[in-house]
């Protein structure tokens, strides 16, 4: 269980991070910003806003005090969200790597190649990591109420057997 929390929580630090670095990114002059995006049709800068604001807006959630069922389903959907929108790169055949981290590229200074690199092995973690604490989560949870249902039918039939006596 603490590992599944400590998972939980570096997870929201880094949709956190990022969904910061998104939306002060989104506010600089780099040129592919005005440019549209190929899948919503609208510029790059307004997507990586909402984009930014969804990734903070879940890691506020897995912070949370919610269900670690909840707060995993929550990220997978969120994760898979961003698996569906680099298949719609990927089919529209979208030559230049996605503008997923912003300006965060050139503030380390790398290629684009090795930003797009970056973002996919974050997604992963997200996507991975998230799939397996829900497996885990929902392993635990059919286990707690088979338990429980079988313990009600024993004391039910405990009190039949005493009704009986």
């Amino acid at each position: 269980m603490k590992v599944q929390n400590l998972y939980l929580r570096s997870s929201a630090v880094l949709l956190f991070a990022l969904g910061l670095i998104k939306i002060i990114s989104s506010f600089g002059s780099v040129p592919v910003l005005l440019d549209k995006d190929e899948i919503f049709r609208i510029s790059n800068a307004h997507l990586l806003q909402f984009a930014g604001g969804v990734e903070i807006v879940a890691a506020l959630l897995i912070f949370s005090r919610i269900d670690p069922y909840i707060r995993a389903l929550g990220q997978l959907g969120l994760a898979l969200c961003f698996v569906c929108y680099r298949f719609g790169l990927w089919w529209l055949d979208v030559p230049r790597p996605c503008p997923c981290l912003g300006n965060l590229i050139a503030w380390l200074r790398l290629s684009p190649h090795q930003g797009d690199v970056l973002a996919k092995v974050a997604l992963a973690y997200l996507l991975l990591g998230s799939a397996l604490v829900f497996a885990i989560q929902s392993l635990q949870g059919r286990k707690t109420s088979v338990s429980s249902t079988a313990s009600t039918s024993l004391e039910q039939r405990a009190s039949l057997v005493n009704l009986d006596s």
